[in-house]
C-alpha cells in the first residue's frame, strides 16, 4: 500500500502523474444575463456529445450564459476511469463553464451550485426546503425533480428544481446505482429574468441523440445537430384546473389572449381541460345559508347558468383547436352527486334543469356487466352547450395519451381506488402520467402535476399555500415541461 505524504490517503493503486484537469478551479461568480442555461456535470464522466453540441448552439442564439455545476461520485466500476475515487477531473468541454456557487440569479431566485448532492439521490430536493428562505432555488442533480412550497398569503409559492445533467450516465453496478441510471436525465433550465425581479424557468429535456425543444416567446424551437430551427408546436398542452368562475384574467391573458400567449407561441395540436367548472352554484361543502343566500341575491345559484358559462369560455378559448375533456370532480362527481342527493322541491331555481338532466339519466340507463350505467349529466350538457368542432369527452378510465404520456386522469381519484391521486402513488403506475387537481406542480420520475388557472386564495385554501398557476407542455417527442404564470406572465 502507498500512503500520500500530504494527506495521508492510503491505495494500492498511485497515479503515476496527476491528471490534466485534475486541479479545475471552479468559478465562484454568476456571469450578468437576462437568460441562463443551467446544467451538471458528473466528475470522470464525459458529456453527451449531442446534448453538449446543441447547450452551445442555443446559447449562443439566444444570447444565455450556460452554468454548468460539477458533483461528484464515487464509482469504483465506472467505465471512463478505474480510479475515479481518486481522481477529480472533469469532461474538458465542461471546464470553462464550472461553477461552484451559491448565488441569487434575481432577488427571489436562487443556484445552490456549492451543493454536491448524492447522485443516486432518490429525492434530491429534499431537505433544502428551509435553505434558501424564502426565495425559490435550483439544485444541480441529475434527477429531474420539480417541487412547490407553500409560502405566506402574499407571496408565490417557493419554486424547487433540480436541473437533470449534461454527462453520460456513470453508475455503480448496485440497486442504488440501477435506480440513479433509470432516472439520470439529459437536460437543463432555461431561466429568463426581467428588470422587475421575475423569472421563468422550463426544462428542455434531450432525447437520445440529444435533441431538445424549448417554448420561447416566439415560439416552438427545436435544437438538433447543433442547429436551432423554428416552426415547431406543442403537442399537447394540460391546462392548470379553470373553475371558469374563479379564472385569474392575468392567467387567461397569458395563456390564451395576449400576443405572445402560451397558446399562440406554443401552438398546441390539443387542450386538455380540468375541473372546467366549480359547480358552485350547488357546492356540498358550503353548507352555510349566508353563503347561499349570497348566491341567490347575485343570481349565481343556478346549475344550468354556470354551465352556459363554462361551456362559453371553453368554446372561446379552443377555437378550432382539438379540446380533450378528462373527468373531474368539480364538473362529473359534483353533479352526478347533485343529481344523487338534491329533493327538487327544494332547489327551485334548478327544478326545470333537474328533471331534463334526471330524464335523460333514466332513458340511457342500461345494464352492463359492470353495473348499471348512465349518461354523466356534465358530459350531456356539455355536447348539447358546446359549439368547438373538435371535442372529445373522456371517460373515466378511458386511456387518452399525446406523445405518448397519459393524460386521461384528474387527480381525484388515485391508484386502487384512494380518496386522491399524489406524485408519490402515480409515479409508480407504470407510463408517464399528467393530472391536476391538487393545484401545486411538481414532478416526481413519471408523474408531473400541473397548477391552476384561478386565482391563489379563494377563501377556503387560508394558510401558507403551495397554489401555483402552472400548465404542463408537452413536446412532440413526449418531453414534458411546466410552464408558470407570475403576474399575467409566463416568459421574460
Amino acid at each position: 500500500r502507498y500512503s500520500c505524504r500530504d494527506c495521508g490517503h492510503r491505495t494500492t493503486q498511485p497515479l503515476p502523474e496527476p491528471r490534466e484537469n485534475s486541479a479545475v478551479e471552479f468559478i465562484t461568480d454568476l456571469p450578468p444575463s437576462g437568460v441562463y442555461f443551467f446544467t451538471a456535470a458528473q466528475n470522470a464522466t464525459p458529456v453527451h456529445p449531442g446534448f453538449w453540441k446543441n447547450a452551445l448552439a442555443y446559447c449562443e442564439v439566444f444570447g444565455a450564459a450556460l452554468v454548468v455545476s460539477g458533483y461528484r461520485y464515487r464509482n469504483p466500476t465506472s467505465v471512463w476511469s478505474g480510479r475515479q475515487s481518486d481522481d477529480e477531473w472533469w469532461a474538458p468541454e465542461v471546464v470553462p463553464f464550472l461553477y461552484q456557487t451559491r448565488s441569487a440569479v434575481n432577488p427571489i431566485l436562487q443556484f445552490l451550485g456549492d451543493v454536491f448532492t448524492q447522485a443516486t439521490a432518490v429525492r434530491p430536493l429534499t431537505g433544502f426546503e428551509s435553505v434558501t428562505g424564502e426565495s425559490s432555488c435550483i439544485l444541480p442533480h441529475a434527477k429531474i425533480q420539480v417541487r412547490t412550497v407553500p409560502t405566506p398569503a402574499h407571496r408565490y409559492p417557493k419554486i424547487m428544481m433540480t436541473t437533470g445533467a449534461c454527462t453520460l450516465p456513470n453508475y455503480t453496478k448496485t440497486k442504488a446505482g440501477a435506480l440513479g441510471e433509470f432516472h439520470h436525465s439529459i437536460a437543463g433550465i432555461v431561466v429568463r429574468i426581467s428588470d422587475d425581479g421575475r423569472f421563468s424557468a422550463q426544462h428542455v429535456i434531450a432525447q437520445k441523440n440529444g435533441a431538445f425543444y424549448d417554448l420561447t416567446e416566439s415560439g416552438v424551437v427545436k435544437v438538433e445537430n447543433g442547429k436551432v430551427t423554428t416552426g415547431h408546436k406543442l403537442a399537447g398542452l394540460v391546462q392548470g384546473d379553470t373553475h371558469v368562475d374563479y379564472v385569474d384574467p392575468g392567467v387567461v391573458a397569458a395563456t390564451y389572449e395576449n400576443d405572445n400567449s402560451i397558446a399562440s407561441a406554443g401552438d398546441p395540436n390539443w387542450l386538455v381541460w380540468h375541473d372546467l367548472i366549480d359547480l358552485a352554484s350547488r357546492n356540498r361543502f358550503a353548507n352555510d345559508p349566508f353563503i347561499e343566500v349570497a348566491k341567490r341575491r347575485s343570481g349565481a345559484d343556478s346549475v344550468y347558468d354556470e354551465l352556459c358559462r363554462g361551456w362559453k369560455f371553453h368554446d372561446e378559448m379552443t377555437r378550432k383547436k382539438k379540446s380533450a375533456i378528462v373527468p373531474s370532480n368539480h364538473t362529473n362527481s359534483r353533479l352526478q352527486w347533485y343529481m344523487r342527493e338534491t329533493d327538487w322541491r327544494q332547489d327551485p331555481a334548478n327544478a326545470e334543469f333537474y328533471f331534463e338532466t334526471g330524464l335523460q339519466m333514466l332513458r340511457s340507463l342500461q345494464e352492463t356487466t359492470a353495473g348499471p350505467v348512465y349518461d354523466d349529466p356534465f358530459t350531456y350538457w356539455g355536447k348539447k352547450l358546446s359549439k368547438a368542432p373538435n371535442v372529445r369527452f373522456l371517460e373515466r378510465d378511458q386511456s387518452f395519451r399525446i406523445a405518448g404520456i397519459e393524460c386521461q386522469y384528474h387527480g381525484d381519484v388515485g391508484p386502487g381506488a384512494a380518496r386522491g391521486a399524489s406524485l408519490e402513488n402515480m409515479r409508480r403506475i407504470g407510463p408517464k402520467v399528467i393530472f391536476c387537481h391538487t393545484h401545486t406542480p411538481g414532478t416526481e420520475e413519471g408523474a408531473m402535476t400541473g397548477g391552476t388557472s384561478t386565482r391563489l386564495r379563494l377563501g377556503y385554501n387560508v394558510g401558507p399555500n403551495g397554489w401555483m398557476n402552472s400548465h404542463v407542455g408537452i413536446y412532440p417527442n413526449g418531453k414534458r415541461t411546466h410552464i408558470f404564470i407570475m403576474d399575467g406572465s409566463w416568459t421574460y
